[in-house]
């Protein structure tokens, strides 16, 4: 090819690229014209600049047609960025076909490889762009798949725990219930069954309670109380919030279930006036407890002593392995005085030991320390005095050394100086030699 040629289709090419936005390449001009003289040598032919000059122009036509095909490839990029859904169509409609082009003309491509590397880029960038929008939606979808790993299930409990079956809402657990004029509920700890809850009324609003079988009782001021009866969880929230957004629940435990059983009273037991008790409840925790005594019994079963006649309230607590405790209580009547089961009259000349001397029995089956006297009436002397339960009176006078006289009513006192609890001291009665 000769020079003016050369020149004159560089120029047409340089003019050709000025409406681009990629510049004009000498070196990939230079590939150009080598490319052309070896298939188009230089020949004396009056068409020869015709044939070339509508090569040129042919050239120029392939080459504007490939860089506006990339720069609508450049414009789809950005659409798909903009809007995810058209990626593939777009993709589809702009994509050249490589076949239908191949046909439609022979002439070469010339190997311009800065014009190629810029399309490359330019194709890199619109497959970053799907990149992109992939990760986007991964992100997406990772989101809303912790978002439901967050989620919670708050179970009905007239329908779920008592029967078993989860059944429940579904509600996130970042659900937002904050608000500034929210009203809360205090801590509610579990009780045991007929215990009073500790819950404050909230001013101007009512707490609700509902108990396993779907009872409900409302506390709406101080005078409102909940003794717990039905064993089981309980739910609690504020009148107007939804309970399964907002809620507290606790559980009524069971309480040991008492009964006190007399099983005998009145009873003289190594000379004492006896009352036996026992309960059915079970437990390894037991606590009796007598009205006007100290004492307090840790067992299942109990025993107490009653000296004068009248009612007496026996109170036993059992507590369980829950924790919980019970208290329940007996009344229990005596019949008459104790006075040391002693006689009022006996006869010396009995061959009966029982019946011919005085002593008061009790004193014979106890083990105390005591002082009897027997005094004479008439002038307040000490006919006899003892300290020992085998030494009983036998009508003798000590003053005197004589019987006594029958049929008359002598004074006799005891004063013991260890008293069981709940005991006096001090007794006295009449004793008449027969």
């Amino acid at each position: 090819m000769s020079n003016k040629v050369k020149d004159m289709l560089e120029n047409k090419f340089k003019e050709s690229l000025n409406n681009f936005e990629m510049e004009y390449d000498p070196k990939a001009w230079e590939s150009l014209s080598k490319s052309l003289d070896s298939r188009l040598p230089i020949k004396k032919n009056p068409f020869t600049k015709w044939i070339f000059g509508g090569a040129a122009i042919a050239i120029i036509g392939v080459s504007a047609y490939f860089l506006s095909l990339e720069n609508e490839k450049q414009k789809t990029a950005v659409i798909k960025q903009n809007k995810p859904e058209l990626v593939n169509e777009n993709l589809t409609e702009t994509k050249p076909n490589k076949t239908e082009k191949k046909n439609e003309s022979k002439v070469l491509i010339p190997n311009h490889s800065d014009l190629t590397k810029n399309t490359e880029d330019i194709s890199s960038e619109a497959v970053y762009s799907e990149k992109q929008q992939l990760i986007s939606y991964q992100n997406t979808a990772q989101e809303v798949k912790e978002t439901a790993d967050k989620s919670v299930t708050i179970i009905d409990i007239n329908k779920d725990i008592l029967n078993g079956m989860p059944k429940g809402v579904m509600i996130p657990k970042g659900f937002n219930t904050e608000s500034e004029n929210r009203i809360t509920l205090p801590e509610i700890t579990d009780i045991c069954s007929g215990e009073v809850l500790n819950i404050e009324p909230i001013q101007g609003h009512t707490i609700i309670i509902e108990d396993p079988n779907g009872n409900i009782y409302r506390i709406s001021n101080s005078s409102d109380k909940f003794t717990a009866g039905t064993e089981g969880q309980h739910l609690v929230w504020i009148d107007g919030v939804s309970r399964e957004i907002e809620y507290q629940s606790f559980t009524v435990k069971s309480s040991p279930k008492i009964d006190i059983e007399i099983i005998d009273k009145n009873l003289f037991e190594n000379g004492l006036p006896t009352t036996k008790l026992s309960t059915n409840a079970i437990s390894n925790n037991y606590s009796w407890k007598f009205e006007g005594m100290m004492t307090s019994i840790q067992s299942k079963e109990a025993s107490v002593h009653y000296f004068k006649k009248g009612t007496y309230q026996v109170e036993l607590t059992v507590k369980n392995d829950l924790g919980c405790s019970n208290t329940a209580d007996q009344n229990i009547t005596v019949d008459e005085d104790y006075n040391l089961l002693a006689v009022n009259g006996f006869d010396p000349q009995s061959n009966d030991n029982r019946k011919n001397a005085f002593i008061p029995f009790a004193l014979t089956q106890r083990s105390v320390t005591f002082r009897m006297i027997i005094v004479d009436p008439k002038d307040g002397g000490i006919v006899f005095e003892s300290n020992d339960a085998s030494n009983p009176w036998r009508g003798n006078d000590a003053r005197t050394g004589q019987m006594v006289e029958p049929n008359k009513a002598y004074i006799w006192q005891v004063i013991i100086d260890n008293p069981e609890e709940g005991e006096k001291s001090e007794y006295k009665g009449t004793i008449v030699r027969m």
